[in-house]
């Protein structure tokens, strides 16, 4: 936070949680976890190695849902509070080895870096993403 006073990207220091989280969806079915891989990530979570970037190629259908709560309180990237049945719990499943997970941060969607409402908004509106996690 910047000092001296409420700046455009400042937070209430005692606002709810609820404030900094963005629901990409409607509420769907309820989360099942995704099959992990056996590849050289973590057994325990999946995914690739903490610490690691790696790109995250995604096309959703018209109508389907994204999957996703993300937290956008940091200004410059989504990190993500909940993966939900959609679009990426499918490609979870399919690709355990690059999966999403839960504290995840999605630094850029489609050329959109450095800035957290950009990077909402192409995932809101997009059906392409190449995602750096």
């Amino acid at each position: 936070f910047a000092k001296g006073g409420a700046g455009a990207n400042s937070v209430a220091k005692d606002a709810p949680i609820s404030h900094y989280v963005e629901e990409l969806d409607a509420p769907v079915a309820a989360w099942r976890p995704p099959a992990t891989g056996t590849g050289d990530a973590p057994k325990e979570s999946g995914g690739a190695a903490p610490g690691s970037t790696f790109t995250a190629s995604i096309v959703r259908r018209p109508g389907a849902p994204i999957g996703l709560n993300i937290d956008l309180s940091d200004g410059v990237s989504a990190v993500i509070v909940e993966v939900k049945d959609g679009v990426v719990s499918a490609y979870n499943a399919e690709m355990p080895e690059r999966a999403l997970r839960v504290h995840d941060r999605i630094v850029e969607v489609g050329g959109a870096r450095g800035d957290a409402s950009s990077i909402a908004s192409k995932l809101k509106t997009e059906m392409s993403w190449s995602l750096v996690v």
